[in-house]
């Protein structure tokens, strides 16, 4: 019995261990809080620009915004996608 639940333990702490490799290899890790593009779509211009817009927003509104540029969504819809991003960068305020 008590070998049984030492494995179980092991196997749970292992699946554990897995799924947070599983979840870093599918959220890239950012890089800035505002813009971070993964793939060069935005000149140096382009994105201090956006950064100002989304300062000037966050500033106005207290609203938090992220720009995010990737090649592909790892086989998520985008909104699943949207949502791991957000729950791994831990984007917004806690209130």
């Amino acid at each position: 019995m008590k070998k049984g639940f030492v494995s179980i333990f092991v196997a749970i702490v292992i699946g554990i261990f897995a799924m947070s490799f599983v979840s870093a290899a599918i959220v890239p890790t950012y890089y800035d809080k505002q813009v971070n593009d993964f793939v060069g779509f935005f000149n140096a211009n382009e994105t201090a620009l956006l950064k100002t817009l989304i300062t000037m927003v966050e500033e106005d509104t207290t609203a938090e915004m992220v720009v995010v540029i990737v090649n592909d969504t790892k086989g998520y819809a985008l909104s699943d996608y949207t949502v791991k991003i957000f729950d791994e960068w831990k984007v917004g305020k806690a209130d």
